[in-house]
């Protein structure tokens, strides 16, 4: 039995073991069953209901937090009956802001209790909501497992449809590839969103051949609906990205490929899904360098908030060199979008001001 620095099972075996016994599978049974009772009748048993089925229904569940608690009973009470029972049993150890988890051998003990006092019909309905409060979390991973245990087979696919969207730099296919292995073929051959996706996971493996086929399953659902059909349109467009995306296809042709897809695009024929070269990451060049940064300027406020405003020169329009103390430049056109700061300025495309000639009588 590990205790992991719990010692009150190796306060029991200890007993044991002063009492002449050698150390046994059956040993290790007896200190079980009483270190549960233990459990039981000191710790268990004095906490009120409410707060018995919470701590019991949350073991399944590592970490939890007060938000799943309060998802889990339905309580709007639940963080503060976990407060309590922390002060009271100390079996919680604190994972982070207000997250915990148990200790394993207490944890083993709720777990034991878990099965024996819950159908299988109030499991899977614990599974069911813990798996709703990972999927609005985005864990797609936890999510499909606690669907998978629910029994939920229509959340699972539509979780791995919805992964399926996904740019691979974004998705999970890593975690979620036994789910996809695990689909029936003819449920994916239905979907073009599950056909692009093992495409696309088996091309990550490197099983070319698999990727091929599936790409052409998808080819195959595209041509054997009518063109006007939503589904195949669907079918096309991922298509298509299939074509820029895979990693087994030549660059020698993406041109080709990027004209098409361009084309298609700009008769409404398909819709690209999110596609990204930096798998949706921010680029180095958006971040602001000292370099790049423009001189402080008084702040001039406009009907949209503030904003620092570039300081007059003055000069002609067109063609005429401006000189700034040893330096001089050729005066750009009004409106070039490097006009005093440079490309990487935020005041690029702004016009630059200028002082206007006076006004002169006359006709």
């Amino acid at each position: 039995m590990e205790t992991r620095g719990y010692a009150l099972p190796l306060n029991l075996l200890i007993r044991h073991l002063l009492a002449g016994e050698s150390y046994s599978a059956e040993v290790s049974q007896a200190v079980r069953r009483e270190l549960y009772g233990y459990f039981d009748e000191l710790v268990f048993t004095r906490l009120d209901l409410a707060t018995r089925r919470l701590v019991m229904e949350l073991a399944p569940f590592e970490p939890f937090s007060a938000e799943l608690a309060r998802l889990l009973s339905g309580s709007s009470r639940a963080g503060e009956m976990l407060d309590k029972f922390q002060s009271v049993t100390s079996e919680l150890l604190p994972e982070k802001a207000d997250t915990w988890r148990y200790w394993p051998i207490f944890r083993n003990y709720l777990l034991w209790k878990f099965d024996n006092e819950y159908d299988g019909e109030r499991r899977r309905a614990l599974y069911y909501r813990c798996g709703l409060y990972y999927e609005l979390r985005e864990e797609y991973k936890l999510a499909l497992e606690c669907y998978s245990k629910s029994g939920s087979s229509d959340k699972v696919m539509e979780l791995l449809m919805r992964n399926a969207e996904l740019h691979p730099g974004t998705g999970h296919y890593d975690e979620m590839e036994p789910y996809y292995r695990q689909l029936p073929e003819r449920e994916i051959l239905g979907s073009p969103a599950l056909i692009q996706a093992m495409s696309m996971l088996c091309a990550i493996s490197m099983d070319y051949e698999g990727s091929e086929r599936w790409y052409k399953a998808l080819g195959d659902f595209a041509s054997s609906r009518r063109k006007a059909d939503m589904a195949a349109k669907e079918a096309r467009s991922r298509l298509a990205w299939l074509d820029i995306a895979l990693p087994q296809r030549s660059v020698d042709g993406l041109p080709e490929v990027f004209t098409r897809s361009f084309k298609l695009m700009r008769a409404k024929e398909i819709k690209l899904p999110e596609f990204s070269v930096t798998s949706c990451l921010p680029s180095g060049r958006s971040k602001a360098t000292p370099q790049s940064a423009p001189p402080t300027a008084p702040l001039a406020q406009g009907s949209h908030g503030t904003r620092e405003k570039p300081p007059l020169r003055k000069g002609r329009w067109h063609g005429e060199a401006v000189t700034e103390g040893s330096q001089s430049a050729e005066r750009p056109v009004k409106g070039d979008p490097s006009v005093a700061f440079g490309d990487s300025s935020p005041y690029a495309g702004e016009p630059l001001e200028t002082e206007k000639p006076p006004l002169r009588k006359g006709r």
